[in-house]
């Protein structure tokens, strides 16, 4: 699913057994540089048991926007946008895995 935060939209993918009994921590997966959520995939048979897996493609990555403005790829940026996916899921606390 694409989710806009401010001016951009972030692709976002829900995985995991949980979400269908809406049960478990949510788990935000981050992908290093190049890479995209889809690197994740391996693992969620076995996560998505336990855990509500979100798989994020960050800005300028896999299937979400990339602005031009360099500036936006700032970390306080990418900070407040996940904040912002947070809230339109309306996930009050969650698990981060990523570098």
């Amino acid at each position: 699913m694409r989710i806009p935060v401010g001016e951009i939209e972030w692709y976002v993918e829900r995985a995991g057994k949980c979400w269908e009994y809406g049960d478990g921590p949510v788990l935000v997966l981050l992908h290093g540089f190049t890479g995209a959520g889809v690197n994740w995939r391996p693992f969620v048979n076995v996560w998505g048991e336990e855990y509500r897996l979100l798989l994020v493609d960050i800005i300028g990555h896999g299937q979400s926007d990339a602005p031009g403005d360099p500036t936006r790829y700032a970390l306080p940026y990418a900070i407040a946008d996940l904040i912002g996916i947070l809230d339109h899921l309306k996930i009050e606390w969650c698990y981060v895995l990523g570098y």
